[in-house]
């Protein structure tokens, strides 16, 4: 569900404050899009097409492959002039779940916890403090 070693690379390649800024930031944006997709006219293909492209290049950012992957289908289904048939819940659903799980392993991370589990598998990622 979550490409733990995606955070390891975007903590390893910026400051330790821009990391957490840009954890920020997508966090609000995963948010705020997934509001604007609840309210968003299920037939307006154009409107989910964009809304779901941007919540998939958020969910990239943070390594949340699973919603990702729903996203992608869903955006191939709106510009083909479907979106009325995409399960929308199932992308909400799974963007609420996926952000808790992120949102305990980075306190886990920040904790001084350096293993975090792979959400996707039983193997864990190490994820090197940068303090």
């Amino acid at each position: 569900m979550i490409d733990w070693d995606q955070i390891h690379r975007l903590r390893s390649e910026v400051a330790q404050s821009d990391f957490h800024d840009i954890l920020r930031l997508s966090l609000d944006q995963l948010e705020q899009a997934g509001a604007a997709l609840r309210d968003t006219d299920p037939a307006a293909d154009d409107a989910v097409e964009a809304r779901l492209h941007f919540l998939k290049g958020t969910a990239l950012t943070l390594g949340f492959e699973t919603l990702a992957a729903l996203c992608q289908k869903g955006e191939s289904r709106a510009a083909a002039g479907q979106a009325a048939q995409i399960d929308m819940n199932a992308i909400l659903n799974t963007l609420e779940t996926t952000r808790a799980r992120f949102v305990a392993g980075v306190a886990a991370l920040q904790s001084g916890n350096d293993q975090i589990r792979n959400s996707a598998s039983v193997t864990s990622s190490v994820i090197s403090r940068s303090t």
